[in-house]
């Protein structure tokens, strides 16, 4: 059974290998257990069934702790716990995993340790309630639909995201107007010309729907996107595109077309 999910894994077959090592690391021999969770992360991740990995890890660790009594490479499990609380949302949990990852295998291959460090550095630096939250929770959703999971934890999140980029718009919104009511803008092109050296307004385009109007006609997430005419969505997506990072764009714009697909359904 290991020998085929080895033919599987080696042949790019990622969704058969990963269910014979998950079904091989529930075995009772510890040695094999691990040894087939640690191709089964593999495929899972490759997959992008974060949750599926996350779960059969934690039986892993549960029932077989520690885990580097049955395994030579145990820092590869190690590191994937921490990959799938990152994924999860889970950053204190990731910022702990990590951390002991990189303090107890200082000899672990370089790929990891330099992911490790690089996964711990953004943590580091992470702003609460900045867009890159938005982007985390866009991220979290999208896997989740795209998987067939659309119960109420993804709706949460999908929420979170929704209202969270409305506070930041509403935000830059008013620093913009009180830049207005300084004359000058602090320094920006008299009467609040933007095609000299001030920032972009972060804010929806104007026209029948406004981000008022958005806010107060959202029962739900996606509802009032998907009730929109399809000239509003585009005109919103290219300033959208215009406005945010470069890795925020296609997320973006996959995000809200699944909205409008949710909102269209009955």
């Amino acid at each position: 059974a290991f020998k085929d999910g080895l033919d599987h894994f080696f042949e790019d077959r990622h969704e058969a290998a990963a269910a014979a090592f998950e079904k091989l690391a529930g075995d009772s021999d510890p040695f094999l257990a691990v040894a087939a969770a640690g191709f089964a992360t593999s495929a899972l991740v490759e997959l992008d069934r974060i949750d599926r990995c996350r779960q059969m890890l934690t039986v892993i660790f549960e029932a077989h702790e520690p885990i580097d009594r049955y395994t030579v490479t145990p820092e590869g499990l190690r590191f994937m716990v921490a990959y799938c609380q990152v994924h999860n949302l889970e950053y204190a949990k990731a910022f702990e995993s990590l951390e002991s990852f990189l303090e107890s295998y200082p000899d672990a291959p370089e790929r990891l340790r330099t992911s490790a460090i690089q996964m711990l550095t953004e943590l580091a630096r992470r702003a609460p309630g900045q867009l890159g939250d938005v982007f985390d929770l866009m991220r979290y959703a999208q896997r989740k639909i795209t998987h067939g999971e659309v119960g109420e934890p993804v709706v949460k999140r999908q929420k979170e995201a929704i209202d969270l980029l409305d506070a930041l718009i509403e935000e830059a919104e008013q620093q913009e107007q009180q830049g207005q009511g300084d004359g000058s803008g602090g320094g920006g092109s008299p009467g609040g010309n933007q095609s000299g050296g001030g920032a972009r307004r972060s804010a929806l385009p104007g026209g029948q729907a406004t981000e008022g109007e958005l806010r107060r006609r959202r029962a739900r997430p996606g509802e009032a996107w998907g009730k929109m005419p399809p000239k509003e969505r585009e005109r919103i997506l290219q300033d959208l595109q215009k406005q945010f990072p470069s890795r925020y764009r296609d997320l973006l714009e996959q995000y809200f077309e699944q909205l409008a697909k949710d909102s269209d359904e009955p």
